[in-house]
């Protein structure tokens, strides 16, 4: 061994040589720090633009982070819930109409932040944003895990190239506000490795959850019905064996994800007495007075770019 290598040995211990080379972490510890470092490039973006911000009704002109990314935008609504619950009565206004209310956002992630704020005694400003910030980061790990179940052990690569895609995507810094979007994140990726390595009975229990998240959970039908078409294809070319204990926890986990699908809104119909009420909340955001399935991505295609 040479004197420059010697020397270097004597001054740089191993551990910490290992450390310098990312490479050689642990898979979970390359997916959080380029996790990290997304975020913390999020955390600029937002203080940044924090600084040029005017008054709101949810901020002060210039708010700090915790206001910022706690109770800007759709943050207040969650706060709401979390900290005063769901309104007994639709509210409507002078034309008899319903108005925008705290029905129209799902409940899981709210009433996690109020377990929490409970359980620190901190406030919705602190608990919401580091919890979105943790369920992100759980999420990327769960997504790392089922980008390699797809591509193989041998390629680090495409999973860690798809933990950083997700992290410098624009619309990432919702991963680390008070929205439901990193809770929503981690859930779906969780049912698709589940029902990848085909634990169905455990993504039932997934997609249960999600339903009470975001309206994500009736889309996540389709990718079911043809995982099962694909099993059942599997089955008869005799590639890959659908037992019948399988077949039957296929089948449950259908079911299990209409019903998540419907799960919301037909409890905010019981709850309020008005079978129609999700639907005619989620009407005030529309500008409309009907809810049409993809009428949307029309509207706001006409508002940012015109008729044509």
């Amino acid at each position: 061994m040479s004197s420059r290598a010697l020397t270097r040995e004597r001054v740089v211990p191993a551990a910490v040589r290992g450390f310098l080379r990312p490479m050689q972490w642990p898979w979970w510890v390359q997916v959080l720090a380029i996790y990290a470092a997304t975020r913390l490039a999020s955390a600029v973006v937002l203080l940044f633009v924090a600084r040029y911000q005017e008054a709101t009704p949810w901020t002060p002109a210039s708010p700090g982070y915790r206001d910022y990314t706690g109770t800007m935008w759709d943050g207040t609504w969650y706060r709401g819930i979390a900290e005063h619950g769901y309104p007994a009565e639709l509210p409507r206004g002078a034309d008899g109409l319903v108005q925008q209310n705290a029905w129209a956002f799902f409940p899981l992630y709210p009433m996690l932040v109020r377990v929490l704020m409970l359980i620190t005694g901190l406030g919705w400003s602190v608990i919401a944003p580091t919890l979105s910030l943790v369920l992100g980061g759980a999420a990327v790990l769960v997504i790392y895990r089922l980008v390699r179940s797809v591509v193989g052990p041998a390629d680090n690569r495409a999973a860690l190239g798809t933990v950083l895609l997700i992290g410098v995507f624009p619309s990432a810094v919702i991963l680390q506000v008070a929205y439901t979007e990193s809770l929503a994140l981690l859930l779906i990726a969780a049912v698709l490795l589940l029902v990848r390595t085909h634990r169905y009975r455990w993504a039932s229990v997934v997609v249960l959850a999600l339903g009470f998240t975001r309206a994500t959970a009736m889309p996540m039908a389709i990718v079911v019905l043809l995982h099962a078409l694909q099993r059942w294809r599997e089955h008869r070319r005799g590639t890959e064996r659908l037992w019948p204990a399988e077949a039957w926890s296929l089948a449950l986990l259908g079911l299990v994800t209409v019903l998540a699908g419907f799960a919301w809104p037909v409890l905010v119909g019981i709850l309020t007495g008005e079978r129609n009420a999700y639907l005619e909340t989620q009407a005030t955001w529309r500008g409309r007075q009907a809810v049409v399935p993809v009428r949307p991505w029309f509207d706001v295609a006409a508002w940012l770019f015109g008729r044509w």
